[in-house]
């Protein structure tokens, strides 16, 4: 019996370990969805800073900034929930 019990953890930890190495992969996409835009927006802002300079000093720019880090935040959040298994 103790035998047994001790296959079955050692089995459950095996699978929590190739569960962990699949979702790796989930996590890093969470990271890079929420850094890329922001990376491209520094980008684009020493590239064009006329062009971006609405978006820093409008009240509309402020707005389509809040909203940006919204649905930043919103994606990070389902991806780290879709990647988040429990065995």
């Amino acid at each position: 019996m103790l035998e047994r019990t001790a296959n079955t953890v050692r089995s459950r930890l095996q699978i929590e370990g190739k569960i962990r190495a699949l979702t790796a992969q989930g996590k890093l996409q969470a990271w890079v969805v929420g850094l890329l835009p922001l990376m491209l927006m520094l980008v684009l802002d020493h590239m064009e800073p006329e062009a971006m300079s609405q978006l820093w000093h409008t009240r509309m720019g402020w707005g389509a900034l809040a909203a940006i880090a919204f649905l930043e935040c919103m994606g990070v959040y389902v991806i780290r929930r879709i990647v988040a298994i429990d065995v």
